[in-house]
């Protein structure tokens, strides 16, 4: 499987984290969700790499905090 396979299955199992995602990108959240929907049919790679590291970081820091994969937000 390619990067933008690759991509697209992990935005798939983590579509309720897209804000977070772009955010850790730098990308748009449209950018995100285009590449998540298959709009974007032809991403850039740089623009594929970071959403990848970003999803890893999301992901690391829901491992970190429990409750943050539970979808409970903290305000403050």
């Amino acid at each position: 499987m390619g990067i933008l396979q690759n991509v697209v299955a992990d935005l798939a199992v983590e579509r309720g984290h897209w804000p977070a995602i772009a955010r850790a990108a730098d990308v748009s959240y449209s950018t995100v969700v285009a590449v998540a929907t298959r709009p974007a049919t032809n991403p850039r790679i740089r623009t594929l790499e970071a959403i990848q590291t970003a999803i890893a970081t999301v992901r690391r820091k829901r491992q970190a905090r429990p409750e943050l994969a539970a979808g409970v937000r903290h305000v403050g």
